[in-house]
Parts: structure tokens; C-alpha cells; sequence
């Protein structure tokens, strides 16, 4: 066992106590995700139909159901190369998909030198639809969580997607997909945790597939991840998704999903917790705040009991 030195904090701190910090407890690395991924009847058919037709696939569901992890799945099993991925924020508008112009350097480099001949070229960054079609192989294009752009971002898109081409109206420049490389249009994957409404007008260009949270999908993430989550047993496994999923039907305003349980378990793992202590009342279960991250939320469990 580790020498445990004193901290005037109260805190018992092993000289190694940074170590198996590096290990995952989430699915934060897409990439090597991938691997473990496993598709649904449902999603195959609309993934397969995607792909046929070259249509946009809208991916919707919770959080934690592996909406993102699909476009990476996909890039792995198609052998598109690495996901260009945007990362959708409050701030951003449709043109950021297409490229970046960085007007604030490009004032600043400009004052004081009129006529010295600035390329506003330099100021533009290319977007990933941009990256795509310019590739020699079709490229998997994933548009992060949707539903947490402004109102006009979703049918600002659409012509872009429809037809593959734009102008930089900074630049002057026209860019578009050749027709003689229709065929390798990108496979774009667009997810959505529908926490706002998308445009009908937008909803009508996608094709749509839904994952729903189930405990299968759940046991499929532990399975795929046992290791790192310290090699539980089987009943331990089996006991605390049981309980993990009585949690969720309790707390129905911001149920706990896939991330939090993977933390949870290593959590149980890193402190030995024991599966005798999984049998206690739903609110005194171990470290429930890896589970729930409000203290509204642990008041709806204490109620409950």
C-alpha cells in the first residue's frame, strides 16, 4: 500500500497520487471510440440510406447516446480520414462551416498601409465543407449539436448543402464542388440533443434517425470500456446500471446519461466501493454526485425516499 503523507488540509495524499488519472472515464476520445461502436437496426438503415443517396443524416437524441461517435464510426469503416468537425456554438452562423474570415486582423494589419497591397486571402481560414470538397476521397463532415445555434443558422445552411457551392464575400472567391466530383460529396452527419426546435424548411432537406437511451446501449459502453472502469464483475456491472437507471426515472428534469455513468463506475472503482453498497436506499448510494450535479436533483431522490 502507498505511504500516505500528512497535508495540513486533511487531505491523505499518496506520493503517487496522480497516477491512473490519464485513464478515460468518458467517451472523450472519439477516435478510438470508434472501435467499439456497435449500430442499431434503426440507425444502419438510415446511415445505409445516407450514404446511397448523399443526403445530410440529422442524428438526434440525449446526450451520451452516441450521436457524435457515429460520424466517427463511419469515417473508420468508410476509410474517409479524419472527421472534419464543427463545433457548433451560440455564436456561430452557417458561414463558419465554410470558411473564416478574420476581419479584426485584417483592419489591423491594414491601417496605416493603404495601398500596400493586403491579400485578403491571408485573413481566410477554410471551413470544413470547404476542406471536404476539395478532397480526393469522400470525407465524413460532422455538424456538432445543431440546436445550440442562433434561429437562422440551420436554413442559412441549407443552400450550401444542396448545392456545394458559395462565394467568400471578403475575397471575392468562388468556391464549388465539380461536377465530375459529385460522387464524392461528403457524408455529412448533423446531431441535434433537441433542446430547440429546427426549422421545418431545414428538417425537410435531412434525413433523420433517432438513438434513444437504453440500457442496452449503456451496457454496451461499460463492456466497451471495462478496463479502464477497473474490470468490474458482471453482477457488480448488472447492479449498478439497475440502480443507475432507477436514478434516471427519478431525476426526469436533467437525467444523469452515458458520461456520467461511465464517471460513476470509475469513481466506484478508484474509492472500492463494493457491491453490497449498491443495495442501499436510491439516495444514499455512493458518490451520487458523479451521478447528479445539482442539489435539486439529489433533493427530488432525498423526497422520493
Amino acid at each position: 500500500m502507498n505511504e500516505v503523507l500528512p497535508n495540513k488540509t486533511g487531505l491523505a495524499v499518496a506520493p503517487d497520487w496522480f497516477k491512473g488519472r490519464g485513464a478515460r472515464s468518458s467517451a472523450r476520445d472519439l477516435e478510438q471510440g470508434a472501435r467499439f461502436y456497435q449500430l442499431d437496426d434503426s440507425v444502419r438503415v438510415a446511415v445505409n440510406t445516407a450514404l446511397a443517396l448523399g443526403e445530410p443524416l440529422l442524428v438526434t437524441g440525449e446526450p451520451g447516446t452516441g450521436k457524435t461517435q457515429l460520424a466517427y464510426y463511419l469515417a473508420e469503416k468508410l476509410d474517409c480520414g479524419p472527421v472534419l468537425r464543427f463545433q457548433v456554438k451560440s455564436t456561430a452562423q452557417a458561414n463558419d462551416v465554410l470558411y473564416q474570415f478574420d476581419a479584426v486582423r485584417y483592419f489591423h494589419a491594414g491601417r496605416g498601409e493603404v495601398g500596400t497591397g493586403l491579400d485578403p486571402r491571408d485573413f481566410r481560414e477554410k471551413g470544413v465543407l470547404w476542406k471536404a470538397i476539395e478532397s480526393d476521397r469522400p470525407r465524413v463532415v460532422l455538424i456538432d449539436e445543431i440546436d445550440k445555434a442562433p434561429r437562422d443558422f440551420p436554413n442559412d445552411l441549407l443552400q450550401a448543402l444542396d448545392e456545394y457551392q458559395w462565394t467568400v464575400l471578403e475575397t471575392g472567391e468562388h468556391q464549388r464542388l465539380p461536377s465530375d466530383k459529385w460522387d464524392l460529396r461528403p457524408v455529412v452527419i448533423i446531431t441535434s440533443n433537441e433542446e430547440h426546435k429546427l426549422p421545418a424548411a431545414f428538417l425537410r432537406r435531412c434525413l433523420h434517425c433517432h438513438i434513444p437511451f437504453t440500457p442496452r446501449l449503456l451496457a454496451r459502453a461499460v463492456a466497451a470500456r471495462a478496463e479502464e472502469l477497473g474490470s468490474p464483475s458482471q453482477s457488480f456491472v448488472e447492479l449498478a446500471l439497475k440502480r443507475f437507471m432507477e436514478v434516471r426515472e427519478v431525476v426526469v428534469r436533467k437525467r444523469p446519461s452515458t458520461a456520467e455513468a461511465l464517471v460513476w463506475l470509475r469513481t466506484l472503482h478508484v474509492f472500492g466501493v463494493e457491491e453490497a453498497q449498491l443495495h442501499s436506499a436510491l439516495e444514499e448510494l455512493p458518490h451520487l454526485e458523479a451521478l447528479l450535479k445539482e442539489e435539486e436533483e439529489r433533493e427530488l431522490l432525498k423526497r422520493r425516499g
